[in-house]
């Protein structure tokens, strides 16, 4: 079984894909040729280790986790993360990629995500919709004691999600997310 992040509604949430042992052979009385048992196969997932080169040295901030990564091309998804502190401060960032280009179960909810409309109070902090180098994203923002999520939409395909702890303002994950060349991995195929 197979754990990745998603955001839904306006956070990360857990999603669980795939289930049970190897793959099925021909003989398998339990295989399956139903389109609606799992995502279609495909080889246009990209690689975790392509996806980890979009991972950034951002000034002040130091890697506290080599990048950690999977591709799971039966299930549609391919993801790659790592932790971030400053040194020396007390604040932490998580970076997260995904290519969620073929797993609509995954997809079709961080599309209802972005349908936000203006900025919504919580208990705690705000949420809305926004934009980040030009791609259609969501914002959650806890002021005290200064914890975020920016979600970002690249190409109707990979979401990228920076999560701040203790990082002051939420200026500083977008200046994070900056690091990141979203242009660029747009034009991934």
């Amino acid at each position: 079984m197979k754990t990745f992040h998603a955001f839904t509604g306006i956070g990360l949430a857990l999603v669980v894909v795939g289930c049970g042992g190897g793959p099925a052979t021909s003989g398998d009385a339990t295989a399956s040729s139903s389109p609606a048992a799992a995502p279609a196969a495909s080889s246009n997932v990209v690689p975790d280790a392509k996806l980890e080169e979009f991972m950034p040295s951002v000034p002040g901030w130091a890697r506290e986790t080599p990048p950690k990564g999977e591709t799971d091309a039966e299930q549609g998804v391919s993801r790659v993360q790592a932790d971030y502190a400053q040194p020396g401060g007390m604040g932490g960032m998580s970076l997260e990629i995904m290519d969620v280009s073929t797993n609509a179960s995954m997809l079709e909810p961080m599309r209802q995500a972005l349908r936000i409309q203006g900025v919504e109070k919580t208990n705690t902090g705000t949420k809305k919709a926004t934009t980040v180098a030009g791609f259609p994203a969501t914002e959650e923002w806890t002021p005290e004691p200064g914890n975020g999520v920016v979600s970002v939409l690249v190409a109707d395909r990979f979401a990228v999600t920076a999560t701040g702890s203790s990082v002051g303002d939420v200026s500083a994950i977008y200046k994070f997310l900056e690091s990141v060349d979203l242009k660029k991995m747009s034009a991934l195929k």
